[in-house]
């Protein structure tokens, strides 16, 4: 079932452990990335958040939201 041009779904969260509460819906007009990690991997921190932290450096002003 393709969901090309489709609106994404909310999603189900029930505590975010940083910064302010949001959602799908709440952003319309802004590109939403999401930085999948897990605390543990040494990958994540020697690669994945710098890699991050770029991007929102480059993207600081246009309308981009960065959920990790």
């Amino acid at each position: 079932m393709s969901q090309i041009n489709e609106l994404a779904p909310d999603l189900e969260v029930t505590e975010w452990v940083q910064g302010e509460t949001s959602n799908i819906s709440l952003q319309k007009g802004k590109v939403i990335i999401v930085k999948v990690f897990q605390v543990n991997c040494p990958g994540c921190f020697s690669a994945g958040f710098p890699e991050i932290l770029d991007a929102i450096k480059i993207l600081n002003k246009e309308p981009v939201v960065f959920w990790g």
